[in-house]
């Protein structure tokens, strides 16, 4: 993938226990997206995105980089950073967005169930928010 270096050090950022370790006491879907949408790595993601400084294709490539780890029966550790990218691609209605949201809502493994239900939020919101937009 090629990214630039303060790309590729947000992205690690999503990774690192630090930003795993804020999330510890959050137990709804609901609460960690709203937490995510106030948190700087989002905001930094949404603003790279804006600016062309995050295409799709690098995106589905970290994501394929992330999910390449997974190990059915062992703990996600990357788990908050697919709910941070679920909650960072809420907003736009586009391929990218939609086909993530849907894909990790759908997905059944026990290891990224969290992961799951806060996709299934963001479709909720994004639904709603489309809907009032009408």
């Amino acid at each position: 993938m090629v990214v630039s270096h303060s790309l590729t050090a947000l992205l690690e950022q999503l990774c690192s226990h630090e930003f795993v370790s804020k999330f510890s006491v959050i137990a709804t879907p609901q609460a960690a997206r709203e937490f995510l949408l106030e948190t700087r790595e989002v905001q930094t993601l949404r603003a790279k995105y804006e600016a062309g400084e995050l295409t799709d294709g690098q995106l589905r490539e970290w994501v394929d980089e992330l999910l390449a780890e997974y190990r059915p029966g062992q703990a996600f550790e990357s788990e908050w950073a697919l709910c941070a990218i679920a909650v960072f691609l809420e907003r736009y209605d586009n391929d990218l967005a939609t086909e993530y949201l849907n894909d990790l809502t759908a997905l059944s493994a026990p290891e990224l169930s969290f992961a799951s239900r806060v996709a299934r939020t963001c479709l909720e919101n994004r639904s709603k928010g489309m809907s009032s937009a009408r």
